[in-house]
C-alpha cells in the first residue's frame, strides 16, 4: 500500500512513515500481517493481472493514492495553501501544508497528502463534512419535495437567492469537523408561514456552503482559491 492509505488504518505513524510499534502492540497486530508501505508516486505496487484487464496485462503499477488525496493531486494542489473540496454524499477539504505536519487546534486533522518516491512526504490538513449531497437525497426521498435532484435545484433557484429566513443544519448523524459533536441532530430554523418547499431546498444547498465555510475558517491560512470537484 502507499502512505496515504496506510495513514487511514490508525496503525501508521505519519512522522516516521512506518507502522507504529506502539499501536501495533496495543491492537495486538503483527507487523508481518501488514503490507509494505511505498511512496504514492513511483512506488512498486505490482502489475496488472492478465485476467483483470487483458489489454494491460503485466503493466507495472507505480501510483496508488487514497480517494481524497488522489482528488487533491488531480487538482494540482502542489503548493503550500492549495486547497480542494470534493462534494459527494459528504464533503472533504484538504489543504497542502508542505513538508512539515502542522497540528491544528480548530478540529482539522493532520494527514499525508502524497509522497513522490525519494522525496519527503507532503502533508495536509483535512476537514470532513458528513452530510452534503445526502441532504438533497433526504429532501427527494424522505420528504418527497421533488422527484430528482435536478428538480430540487430548480426549486432552490426559483427563490432568486432568498432563503425565506430558513436555515438547515443537516446533522443527521452528528457533526464532523470542526465541531466533532456526535450528539448533534438535524434542525430546521426560521420557519414561518412565508416559507415554502423552495426555501427549504435553498436552505439545504446553503447548508453545504456554510459547512464548507466552517472548515475554511478553521485553517490558519485563508486560501485565495478553492478548487472544487465531485
Amino acid at each position: 500500500t502507499d502512505v496515504t492509505n496506510a495513514s487511514r488504518t490508525l496503525l501508521f505513524n505519519i512522522h516516521t512513515l512506518d507502522w507504529d510499534n506502539d499501536l501495533l502492540n496495543y491492537w495486538q497486530i503483527s507487523r508481518k500481517n501488514l503490507p509494505q508501505i511505498e511512496a504514492s508516486i513511483g512506488g512498486n505496487f505490482g502489475t496488472v493481472l492478465p485476467d483483470a484487464i487483458p489489454c494491460l496485462a503485466n503493466i507495472p503499477i507505480h501510483a496508488v493514492l487514497g480517494d481524497q488525496h488522489a482528488a487533491a493531486f488531480g487538482q494540482c494542489c502542489f503548493d503550500v495553501s492549495d486547497v480542494k473540496a470534493t462534494l459527494g454524499t459528504g464533503a472533504f477539504i484538504l489543504m497542502n501544508t508542505g513538508t512539515q505536519p502542522i497540528p491544528n487546534a480548530s478540529g482539522l486533522l493532520t494527514t499525508i497528502l502524497y509522497q513522490i518516491k525519494n522525496q519527503p512526504p507532503i502533508y495536509a490538513l483535512e476537514g470532513a463534512v458528513a452530510v452534503a449531497g445526502t441532504a438533497m437525497q433526504w429532501l427527494r426521498d424522505n420528504l418527497q419535495l421533488a422527484t430528482s435532484a435536478t428538480k430540487l435545484a430548480h426549486l432552490a433557484q426559483s427563490t432568486q437567492g432568498d432563503n425565506g429566513g430558513v436555515y438547515f443544519v443537516p446533522a443527521f448523524n452528528g457533526l464532523f469537523a470542526p465541531h466533532w459533536d456526535a450528539s448533534a441532530r438535524g434542525s430546521i430554523y426560521g420557519l414561518t408561514s412565508y416559507a415554502t418547499k423552495a426555501h427549504l431546498c435553498r436552505a439545504a444547498l446553503e447548508a453545504v456552503a456554510f459547512q464548507l465555510d466552517d472548515l475554511l475558517s478553521s485553517f490558519d491560512i485563508r486560501p485565495k482559491l478553492l478548487k472544487v470537484d465531485g
